[in-house]
């Protein structure tokens, strides 16, 4: 991919997410990215700071262990994100192992609930919804936060880091 290939499907990204949720995505909303390790990953995290959300990277959570299942719905509640970004291999996976279903059945037992208010965006299959010409290309300012980085440590749970633009601006 040349770096014109990377700007144009970063900006088309970035107009799929502004498009998305009926159009009330904002500045500084918090969009998750879920994504198996792929270039899919970069170009929607590339495309969160042109549109000046905040990306909210997750690790794929997996069917066959309760802990990634919980620890999603925990980071996603936590973010306040209302859409989800992720590609079609991701999505197919995720219907076939019937996420929902086994958290329906971890609610039963008082965990977390699956983030049902959770808008899905295929981003690599959405080609008719780049031609918002009201787009534009955000203008960080140095106080503005560029994602939130989750971490789960071994005594105080789940943490939130929130990285400002300022800290990447102050080193360019």
């Amino acid at each position: 991919m040349t770096y014109q290939e990377l700007d144009g499907e970063t900006t088309r990204v970035a107009r799929v997410i502004m498009s998305s949720a009926g159009g009330n995505i904002q500045r500084g909303d918090r969009v998750v990215l879920v994504y198996p390790p792929s270039l899919d990953f970069m170009i929607a995290f590339l495309a969160c700071l042109k549109a000046g959300v905040v990306a909210v990277p997750v690790f794929p959570p997996n069917p066959t262990r309760r802990d990634t299942l919980l620890m999603f719905s925990k980071i996603v509640d936590g973010a306040g994100a209302r859409v989800a970004l992720t590609n079609t291999e991701y999505n197919y996976m995720k219907k076939v192992a019937g996420i929902t279903q086994v958290f329906g059945k971890l609610k039963n037992k008082g965990a977390a609930a699956w983030p049902d208010n959770l808008k899905w965006v295929l981003t690599d299959t959405t080609t008719k919804l780049s031609t918002a010409e009201s787009f534009q290309i955000v203008d960080p300012d140095p106080s503005d936060i560029a994602f939130l980085q989750y971490t789960s440590g071994e005594l105080d749970g789940l943490s939130c880091r929130p990285l400002y633009f300022s800290l990447y601006l102050s080193s360019s």
